[in-house]
């Protein structure tokens, strides 16, 4: 029989976003992709996650949507 420490979930699989707003999504992405998308981010002292938004809004952009357009209340 598992311990009451094995069937409660991790803290980080409860972390809440702080918006209900919000869908977690996963990426894969080649290793040596993620690395230089890591490392771009250090050099610009920015987050991985800051990065691939933007990258996302420029995507959203080219369709004639942004993030802010499509989020806004």
């Amino acid at each position: 029989m598992k311990g009451a420490n094995q069937l409660r979930p991790s803290p980080r699989a409860t972390k809440k976003t702080g918006t209900a707003d919000v869908d977690k999504v996963t990426l894969y992405l080649p290793k040596p992709v993620y690395r230089l998308i890591k490392q771009m981010a250090l050099d610009f002292e920015r987050r991985p996650h800051d990065l691939l938004l933007e990258g996302i809004d420029l995507l959203l952009t080219r369709y004639g949507k942004s993030i802010a357009s499509v989020t806004r209340k």
